[in-house]
């Protein structure tokens, strides 16, 4: 499990004991939508004219399922430190930045801003799961 997963430079196995849930990279790698083309729906020409010439991808939301594998540090330690660096995302000189979510199995490095969580399931405080909601500002810089 260790290096399928790097969020900040973290690896999520080593640092959380957390891995993608099953169907996760399809997630991952579905979901951009072009941004509309410009149009010029003019009265003194039939139809519509359009502009294909270099379409742009429009930002999108994504929602990512994490596992909790059992591990000695409680699971409610290790769901507060993800949630925690998460939050802050991460630093470039005095400034915050997007989170690096990087996943080597399908070679892309997201940016992701967290938007937070959703369905959050445990056994025994022990194991569990938990949506994570992100935002991707821009789909074409990974």
């Amino acid at each position: 499990m260790t290096g399928r997963l790097i969020i900040n430079g973290k690896d999520a196995w080593t640092t959380w004991g957390v891995f993608l849930e099953e169907g996760s990279y399809g997630r991952l790698l579905s979901g951009d939508s072009v941004k509309p083309y410009t149009t010029n729906e003019s009265r003194s020409i039939d139809g519509v004219d359009v502009w294909i010439k270099d379409p742009r991808l429009e930002a999108r939301n994504v929602t990512v399922v994490v596992c909790f594998a059992e591990r000695s540090e409680s699971f409610i330690y290790r769901y507060n430190s993800l949630i925690s660096e998460l939050l802050q995302g991460r630093m470039q000189g005095n400034r915050r930045i997007p989170n690096s979510f990087n996943v080597p199995p399908i070679g892309k490095n997201f940016k992701f801003i967290y938007n937070g969580n959703t369905n959050l399931t445990q056994s025994n405080m022990a194991i569990g799961k938990v949506a994570l909601r992100f935002f991707e500002p821009n789909p074409a810089d990974r």
